[in-house]
C-alpha cells in the first residue's frame, strides 16, 4: 500500500467466508462442539478483520455482499465514500473462494481462491473510467457472470486498450467505459 496511508477500505464477495460457515454448520449438524475462533472467522467481514490487523490498519473498513450486482455494486459503494469527502482513496478489494462441495452444485464456482485489489481515487493519474448501470439485461442474451469472473473480467479491460466492458448481472448490466488514460 504504498503511498497510501491507513487507506478507507471495501471488501466484497459474494459469500464471505462461506467454507469456514460451512464447517461450523456441519458440526452443529453431528452435535460437535464449535469453537468461538471458529465463528470469528465465519462471519463476511472475516477478512477485513484480518487484513487490518496483518497491515496495522485502523481506518475506516466496511464489507458488502456483492451479491447479484456484482463488482459493480461494489465500485458503487466505494465512489460513495468518495462522494461522502471523508477520503481521497478507496481501497476496493474483492474476493471469492470456491464454495464447499455441498454447495457446489447451486453457484458457478470460481476454480481457485481469487482476490482483486482496486485504488478507487478522484485523482488525475490512472484510467479515468464511467460506470452505469442500466436495468435489465441490455446485453442481449449473456448470461450473468458470476462476481469471480466480474473480477477477472474487470482486470483484463483496465489492461486493455477497449472503450468500454459492459457485465451481465441478475438484475441489470454494468457498462464501464474508458474516459482518458492519464497516465
Amino acid at each position: 500500500m504504498a503511498g497510501i496511508e491507513n487507506p478507507t477500505c471495501v471488501f466484497a464477495s459474494t459469500y464471505g467466508q462461506s467454507e469456514q460457515s460451512y464447517k461450523l454448520l456441519h458440526a452443529l449438524a453431528l452435535q460437535e462442539p464449535v469453537s468461538p475462533a471458529a465463528f470469528s472467522l465465519s462471519v463476511h467481514n472475516a477478512v477485513a478483520g484480518l487484513f487490518s490487523i496483518i497491515h496495522n490498519l485502523t481506518g475506516t473498513s466496511l464489507t458488502i455482499c456483492a451479491g447479484a450486482e456484482g463488482i459493480g455494486a461494489a465500485f458503487m459503494e466505494a465512489v460513495g465514500l468518495l462522494d461522502e469527502g471523508a477520503t481521497e482513496n478507496v481501497l476496493l478489494i474483492c474476493f471469492e473462494a470456491p464454495l464447499p462441495d455441498a454447495q457446489k452444485p447451486y453457484e458457478v464456482n470460481p476454480p481457485t481462491h481469487m482476490a482483486a485489489c482496486y485504488l478507487v481515487t478522484r485523482s488525475k493519474s490512472g484510467a479515468a473510467l464511467s460506470l452505469e448501470r442500466v436495468p435489465g439485461k441490455v446485453s442481449g442474451n449473456l448470461p450473468a457472470s458470476p462476481f469471480w469472473q466480474q473480477m477477472r473480467d474487470l482486470i483484463a479491460f483496465l489492461e486493455s486498450g477497449e472503450a468500454s466492458l459492459e457485465i451481465p448481472c441478475h438484475r441489470s448490466t454494468w457498462r464501464w467505459s474508458r474516459l482518458s488514460d492519464a497516465g
